[in-house]
């Protein structure tokens, strides 16, 4: 934890696999204003709805939380997404909010939406086209989801990135298994790159597409 005369001014991450191995993230800094609270608990769908895109947009942490929270409520995470397309994105600015959403609370979102293929569609619509090479691609998973035909859209080019997601899973949940996948440009939605300082390589890839996976 840093500290500035005796106080701490950010907070460092540290993930640690079920065989004693760490992996730092990133050091995240403490604001001296105190945390807002939304209350959420009034909020109908149509209220929900509007605030979402808002506190998208801005980067609103507690916003985004108490969003989350409705829409989990009132179960209409569906219609959240869908509406992003008909919003303003010019420059992408939409598409790279949506993104930052995803990789602070991405778990969140792929529980939440249960595999709907309008996650995928969205972040096709917002974000600039994939113009890279095929990759070889690998995904660390819950082999009960895997079994129940999960594939989920977060897959990573580094075989020990899936490995140490792959056992933090069986560590939390149940029996882990590494997922590889070939995939086509035309099957990876976009790069996100190394968000954590063991650069995880991570690539959204558009499960419709997904046909061919190997257990490792």
């Amino acid at each position: 934890m840093a500290q500035s005369e005796n106080r701490p001014t950010g907070i460092q991450i540290v993930f640690v696999s079920p065989k004693g191995e760490t992996e730092n993230g990133p050091l995240l800094p403490l604001s001296d204003q105190p945390a807002r609270i939304f209350d959420d608990s009034p909020w109908d769908r149509d209220r929900c709805l509007l605030e979402f895109p808002v506190f998208l947009q801005s980067h609103d942490g507690p916003g985004l939380e108490a969003a989350m929270r409705a829409m989990d409520r009132l179960d209409c995470w569906h219609e959240a997404f869908a509406q992003l397309a008909v919003l303003d994105n010019r420059e992408f600015k939409l598409g790279y909010a949506l993104l930052s959403f995803w990789i602070s609370y991405g778990f969140h979102i792929m529980c939440s939406l249960k595999g709907d293929e309008i996650l995928p569609a969205t972040f096709r619509q917002l974000l600039p086209a994939y113009s890279g090479p095929s990759m070889t691609l690998y995904r660390g998973e819950l082999y009960s989801r895997y079994c129940d035909g999960s594939r989920g859209i977060a897959w990573t080019s580094k075989f020990e990135v899936a490995r140490i997601f792959a056992d933090r899973r069986a560590s939390d949940e149940g029996v882990g298994v590494i997922l590889r996948t070939e995939a086509s440009p035309e099957m990876i939605i976009a790069r996100v790159g190394g968000h954590l300082e063991a650069e995880e390589e991570e690539y959204l890839v558009d499960y419709r597409m997904l046909h061919r996976i190997d257990e490792i």
